[in-house]
C-alpha cells in the first residue's frame, strides 16, 4: 500500500479511546510518540474551542471526542465500512480538525471500523502524509479486510480469556 502510517485505536466503554499500535515509514513523527510526550501545549490549540476533541484524560494517549461519545461510534457505528478521504484541504472540514490532522502530519486516509462481534472495538486508519492520494479501491479493500480479521482475532482473544 501506498501509505506512510497506520494506526490501530481502541475504544474504551465511554467510547473515548486511545491510540495503541502504529507502523510508520520514513521521517514521520509516530503519533504515539507525539501523544507521549511531555508537552502538553502539543494539542492545546487542537483541543480547545470548537474542536470536538476535549481533553487527554489520565494517559496522554486516551481521546475524549465527544461526536464519537455521543453517538457512540458515529458514522462507524453505523452500517459505514470505511471513510476515505483523498485530501484533507478539498473536504468540508472545520480549521479545528484540520489543524489536529496537520499535527499528526496527514494528507490523505482511509479509516476503518473494527467490530468484535457486533460492538464497535476501535479504528484502524492508514495515511498518507505527503500529499493527496486517490486510494484505488483494492487498498480500500485491504484496510476493511484488516479491520475485519483484527476484529475476528480480538473476538478470540476475548472468548478465550
Amino acid at each position: 500500500m501506498d501509505c506512510d502510517s497506520a494506526v490501530i485505536y481502541r475504544f474504551n466503554r465511554d467510547f473515548s479511546g486511545e491510540f495503541i499500535a502504529e507502523s510508520v515509514v520514513g521521517q514521520w513523527t509516530p503519533v504515539l510518540q507525539q501523544t507521549q510526550t511531555n508537552e502538553p501545549s502539543l494539542f492545546r490549540d487542537s483541543l480547545e474551542g470548537l474542536c470536538n476533541l476535549k481533553d487527554w484524560r489520565t494517559s496522554p494517549t486516551v481521546v475524549a471526542d465527544t461526536y464519537i461519545q455521543e453517538t457512540q461510534g458515529g458514522i462507524y457505528a453505523f452500517s459505514i465500512n470505511y471513510r476515505c478521504v483523498q485530501d484533507i484541504y478539498e473536504k468540508d472540514f472545520t480549521p479545528c480538525y484540520i489543524q489536529l490532522l496537520e499535527k499528526f502530519q496527514v494528507r490523505a486516509y482511509i479509516i476503518v471500523p473494527i467490530f468484535c462481534g457486533s460492538q464497535l472495538w476501535g479504528l484502524i486508519g492508514v495515511y498518507q502524509n505527503a500529499r493527496s492520494l486517490c486510494w484505488s479501491e483494492p487498498e480500500i479493500n485491504m484496510v476493511i479486510q484488516i479491520g475485519i480479521q483484527l476484529g475476528f482475532a480480538f473476538q478470540i482473544l476475548i472468548l478465550t480469556t
